[in-house]
């Protein structure tokens, strides 16, 4: 099982489902990166062409399952590899206390009804300089990136794992993350806002209860 947030879910996805080598996604993470939709002048543009973006990169792969996959339906992503369980998280705009998850598989609970490329773009969307992504069909729910302390989804993972495997023991997880912020160094008022910013996206302080967690299981968490 496999579960991202941010970029990371971008690259959950593409080492996951898409079954692609580290050197592939990193070819085309860059491939996103130098769309440059950073720079563009309002977030409404930015939006979109990142969402261009991404519909490059997924529908590429339409030569490996035989159909673009960027309008799949998110439920439908474990068709692709069925052996793994992939999701993202994400807040709603109306909710940013708690994370859910956008599953590309059904489990116990209703799924959000969404397609692949709006499940990440949802969790892409850093509320700092991107709009809420809408997903609904007659009710619409706005969504952002689960950034703000939520960076890390190991947490998430765990409460989702008893509703997808049962009473079957973890083996291992592992956590790639943002890892040990650096030292803050103050000097204004942008600095001050940039190291609040910083802090709010760290993965070290969920990293650390996970060790401490699982110290007495070596191995199961690195």
């Amino acid at each position: 099982m496999v579960v991202g947030t941010g970029t990371g879910g971008l690259v959950a996805y593409m080492l996951g489902p898409l079954r692609m080598s580290t050197h592939d996604a990193k070819q085309e993470y860059l491939r996103i990166h130098a769309s440059n939709f950073l720079t563009s002048p309002e977030p409404s543009l930015m939006a979109e062409v990142l969402k261009d973006a991404l519909k490059g990169v997924l529908d590429s792969r339409t030569e490996d399952f035989g159909h673009g996959i960027s309008t799949m339906q998110m439920t439908s992503v474990g068709k692709l590899a069925p052996t793994c369980k992939f999701a993202v998280t994400a807040m709603t705009a109306a909710n940013l206390s708690k994370p859910v998850m956008l599953r590309g598989y059904r489990g116990r609970s209703s799924p959000i009804k969404c397609t692949l490329l709006e499940a990440l773009l949802a969790t892409l969307s850093d509320a700092q300089v991107l709009p809420p992504v809408p997903i609904g069909e007659s009710v619409l729910e706005y969504f952002v990136a689960a950034t703000t302390g939520r960076c890390n989804p190991t947490g998430t993972l765990l409460e989702e794992l008893p509703t997808v495997f049962e009473a079957r023991e973890i083996s291992v997880i592992v956590s790639i993350g943002s890892g040990r912020p650096a030292p803050a160094v103050v000097t204004g008022q942008d600095d001050f806002l940039q190291a609040v910013l910083n802090l709010a996206q760290s993965c070290h302080e969920v990293s650390q209860s996970m060790e401490s967690r699982f110290s007495r299981h070596p191995g199961l968490f690195v």
